[in-house]
């Protein structure tokens, strides 16, 4: 299958391609189980500034110009996307139009997982993604990820693999900011 995930953050965008291999997991004679047996990455795009229209909003148009732009710079029709995720975060997920976001990327293709990720989501994606609750089951152990994002900061504790407690903080590197004609700090 070909799948896009697409993550819209505080401070950052970014689009993956891959394609997944799935397969029965289950036993002879048990009810199908089917897990992803492999990933191959097709392509990442560069991480991209998420495009803000003031404090309060996403400007919609030029993140939809900008997906649309990655799509294309991987040679991807809309179309022959199977399935994908659309994730969320941090204070994006506050903003007066994150519906609207949902909405227009949501109907790029395949079947979607589009979500607005909250703070244990988040944590847990973060994780995941990192590598520590693959690290923490390998090696039986407990490993803690800290994400650092635009908006927000999250943590997630791994024992063995499983998530046993995550937690957010409402700081990031895009909550304050420097007017630099005034110095002033906002």
């Amino acid at each position: 299958m070909l799948s896009v995930g697409i993550d819209v953050g505080t401070t950052t965008t970014q689009v993956v391609f891959s394609r997944l291999d799935l397969a029965d997991a289950a036993r002879a004679g048990q009810i199908p189980r089917i897990q992803i047996s492999d990933k191959t990455i097709l392509y990442q795009s560069p991480i991209h500034f998420t495009p803000l229209a003031g404090h309060e909003q996403i400007d919609v148009p030029r993140l939809i110009d900008l997906v649309q732009r990655e799509y294309r710079e991987a040679g991807v029709e809309p179309g022959k996307v199977d399935t994908g995720a659309v994730i969320i975060t941090g204070e994006t997920a506050k903003k007066h139009n994150a519906d609207e976001i949902l909405q227009a990327l949501g109907g790029m293709a395949g079947e979607f997982v589009v979500t607005v990720a909250g703070p244990n989501l988040e944590s847990m994606i973060a994780g995941r993604g990192s590598g520590a609750a693959a690290y923490s089951q390998k090696h039986f152990s407990r490993v803690t990820n800290v994400d650092i994002g635009g908006g927000s900061a999250n943590s997630a504790l791994f024992d063995t693999g499983k998530l046993i407690c995550a937690a957010a903080m409402n700081y990031g590197g895009r909550i304050l900011e420097i007017d630099h004609a005034s110095g002033a700090v906002t």
